[in-house]
């Protein structure tokens, strides 16, 4: 039941999808130049959202978003072949059973009957989200092709799962692990999903949470102290804001483990790896 024109997974399903799709493009070969993102082949109900982490990915992989055509190097068009979602249902035991109108007939009845009801063993319903996405980059002056993105369909899920009578189980792209009627089930029995994103490894996702500063990504990760984070004196190199980096990532807890980059920037900043 929903209060709304969507459901909630319906909408959770297509934006996680649209995530995905888009933690797997490259923007490498635009890095540096201004890039207008041209959107008026996007369509459906969830175009702001695709739009709006499409200018995000661009902004975040190095390029300088433009929002005046005729100013920008190069014109990125976006395009969707496919924003939707499916459902499919899967039960073992007794399905729901209309009874025949011949029995109908012979029971002499002069009402309806009503259908024999369902009685499951073990129910399964589950949905996906699918897009099928693209971009092609060109030079805005001379109109040649730069790169294309190449698309294929990209898939989010979400399924529930009763057990004589029990759930639901909830699992999927959309959830944190396997869930009980809405509650976290930490269960090693049921299988737990993790990130299914096929992007590069070591790319930043657009639903990590991260800190810029002066253009170089510095990632939330778990840190072990400070002088992880900030480069030696000795190197003689210009340091990150350090009041910013201590908001941003709350010294003050316990720390845990830290994995740096060892090919630091010449100007002494650094970037963090993900595990």
């Amino acid at each position: 039941m929903t209060n709304t024109r969507r459901t909630a997974t319906e909408q959770l399903l297509v934006s996680n999808a649209i995530d995905q799709a888009i933690d797997q493009f490259d923007f490498d070969i635009l890095k540096g130049k201004t890039v207008y993102l041209d959107s008026r082949l996007v369509s459906g109900d969830d175009k702001n959202y695709l739009i709006g982490t499409l200018r995000q990915k661009i902004a975040t992989s190095g390029c300088h978003i433009e929002d005046n055509r005729k100013d920008a190097e190069v014109i990125v068009e976006a395009r969707t072949g496919t924003v939707g979602t499916d459902t499919t249902s899967l039960v073992f035991g007794v399905p729901s059973v209309d009874v025949p109108p011949a029995l109908l007939a012979l029971s002499g009845a002069g009402t309806s009957i009503p259908s024999i009801p369902e009685v499951p063993l073990i129910k399964n319903s589950k949905q996906k989200g699918v897009i099928k996405l693209a971009l092609f980059a060109y030079e805005h002056k001379t109109g040649q092709a730069l790169w294309q993105s190449g698309s294929k369909p990209v898939e989010s899920t979400s399924s529930e799962t009763w057990v004589f009578g029990a759930g639901p189980f909830q699992r999927g792209t959309i959830h944190q692990g396997t869930k009980f009627a809405g509650a976290s089930l930490p269960a090693p029995a049921l299988h737990i999903l993790g990130d299914n994103r096929d992007g590069k490894a070591g790319d930043l996702s657009v639903n990590t949470p991260a800190v810029f500063m002066g253009g170089v990504i510095i990632r939330k990760t778990d840190v072990a102290k400070k002088e992880d984070l900030l480069p030696s004196p000795e190197e003689g190199s210009t340091s990150p804001d350090e009041p910013a980096v201590r908001q941003a990532y709350n010294f003050d807890q316990p720390p845990l483990s830290i994995q740096q980059n060892p090919l630091s920037q010449p100007s002494g900043k650094i970037n963090f790896l993900l595990r």
